[in-house]
């Protein structure tokens, strides 16, 4: 398991974080760290499935091709970080005074999932069934639906956890799929640090929790869920646009909207 979450990690943040790395070069910006880590994570639920079922669109599908697009993606940073090394230096947050409130939200975050995925030992409604059956056909035959199916991503976002990190598709839709909502926490906390008041913080962490049909469609194992977590960074991310006065921000939230799921 270790393995696999080493592969995962190199496949999806990884991939998101070098791609953050030349969207820094290419439109001049410098990007604090929870700006940094937040635009990584958006980029790897939606970026690396959208360019490998591209690529299986386009007839290549190996299980180690997400890994290979990292490599690549890694090359290019590399040679633009060389003139860089020893210069880089990132803006001092103050996202440190929205701490404690963060690991109180993480931790109420962690035991509502972690009870919700342990109370019983199935998934919790059909749909998943729906979809575990579809993407297990697709394991089978090696394949992925094209760009033009039905939520296509959701399969080749699937296919990275299964075929690259090398876990089960029943642990996938019971245990990582819901556990994905978590981090819904890193673009709240872009909002939550502009607060002062401990409180007024941890409401604005609980706004998920106060729509019962979004928490339930953000914890289910189906494409809706994922979708549900990148329109919580989109709305974030415009909202973080408005207050840093950085238009960057509005044209990035945008593009996280474009492939959809």
């Amino acid at each position: 398991p270790l393995a696999g979450f080493l592969y995962l990690f190199v496949a999806l943040p990884l991939f998101g974080a070098n791609a953050v790395f030349l969207l820094e070069r290419i439109f001049k910006q410098k990007f604090e760290y929870l700006e940094y880590f937040s635009l990584s994570l958006a980029i790897a639920m939606v970026f690396p499935p959208l360019l490998l079922t591209l690529e299986s669109t386009a007839g290549i599908l190996v299980p180690e091709l997400p890994l290979l697009n990292t490599a690549l993606l890694f090359l290019a940073t590399l040679w633009l970080r060389i003139p860089t090394v020893g210069r880089i230096a990132r803006p001092i947050s103050h996202s440190i005074r929205v701490l404690p409130t963060v690991l109180i939200a993480t931790f109420i975050y962690a035991v509502f999932l972690f009870a919700l995925v342990t109370a019983y030992p199935f998934l919790p409604d059909s749909d998943p069934y729906y979809w575990l059956l579809k993407v297990r056909g697709e394991a089978e035959q090696l394949s992925l639906p094209t760009l033009q199916l039905y939520r296509p991503l959701f399969s080749s976002f699937v296919y990275i956890v299964h075929q690259t990190g090398g876990f089960e598709l029943i642990t996938i839709f019971k245990y990582i799929l819901p556990f994905l909502f978590i981090l819904v926490l890193f673009p709240l906390t872009l909002i939550a640090r502009l607060f002062s008041s401990r409180i007024m913080q941890l409401v604005l962490f609980l706004i998920p929790f106060s729509s019962a049909s979004f928490l339930l469609y953000s914890t289910m194992p189906i494409p809706q869920s994922i979708l549900n977590i990148v329109l919580t960074y989109f709305i974030c991310l415009l909202l973080h646009a408005y207050f840093s006065k950085n238009v960057f921000f509005y044209f990035f939230s945008g593009s996280l909207l474009l492939p959809m799921y």
